[in-house]
């Protein structure tokens, strides 16, 4: 049996590597979803023994699934940080839509809900509690804890008239609007970043909806500046694993 014979296999298995790595990364750079790290993967598998023609594939793969998971550890590191083990959820109607996101002037002294308060109160005890605890096994106590007050604290999740300053305020691929209010304590509350995380929660803002047209008139804010003043209404998605609700951090 020749030489060339027995690599054929290889060769095949590697082509197929090769162009499921081009479909992955081209699908993370068109539809910004998390396809990326796989694609750079497999491209990397195939490289070596994808056929020359494949071997494009792969390098397709490779760049453009990197490109996007570049971009996605950019956007991660400049996101408003919720801080340790903060639940950050989106803000939404009962489907998980924003409802209200109201501009308002500047003004340190703007009422806090009770709720609100009591709210933010218990995000910085438990951030505090969090980043005091010596170990791992008491860190995940500390969560445990957060998930069953933040549950008990909002039940449905529903909340109204909170208060807060727009953060982040960009679109996604899809050209639908991303928002994020910090609140006035440890956390931040917005919609996802990005339609793959947003498949079954519908927090992304379409252009249609007059919600869009509001927020574009909205100032994000900046470095060391506070954003546009806003007092929003809506309910936190559900979430899983050591949050209550709908975490993003």
């Amino acid at each position: 049996m020749s030489e060339g014979t027995v690599s054929d296999p290889q060769v095949a298995k590697a082509d197929r590597r090769a162009t499921m790595a081009m479909v992955l990364g081209l699908s993370s750079l068109m539809c910004s979803c998390f396809t990326g790290i796989p694609a750079v993967a497999l491209g990397a598998m195939a490289l070596g023994q994808a056929s020359p023609g494949h071997r494009v594939r792969a390098i397709v793969g490779i760049a453009s699934g990197g490109i996007m998971t570049l971009m996605l550890f950019v956007f991660a590191a400049l996101a408003p940080s919720s801080g340790p083990a903060v639940g950050a959820s989106s803000v939404g109607d009962d489907a998980g839509q924003v409802v209200a996101a109201v501009p308002l002037p500047p003004a340190p002294t703007l009422p806090i809900p009770e709720e609100q308060a009591a709210f933010c109160a218990m995000l910085d005890d438990h951030a505090s509690a969090y980043r005091a605890a010596p170990n791992d096994l008491k860190k995940s106590a500390v969560r445990g804890a957060r998930k069953r007050a933040m549950a008990s604290m909002l039940g449905r999740g529903r909340v109204n008239g909170w208060v807060g300053h727009a953060k982040a305020l960009t679109t996604n691929g899809d050209g639908k609007a991303v928002f994020v209010v910090s609140l006035p304590c440890t956390g931040s509350v917005g919609t996802w970043n990005n339609a793959f995380s947003d498949i079954m929660s519908n927090t992304l803002i379409p252009q249609s909806s007059a919600l869009f047209g509001t927020l574009a008139e909205l100032d994000p804010g900046g470095w060391g500046k506070d954003g546009s003043a806003v007092r929003f209404t809506g309910t936190f998605v559900d979430g899983s694993g050591p949050a209550a609700f709908g975490e993003m951090s």
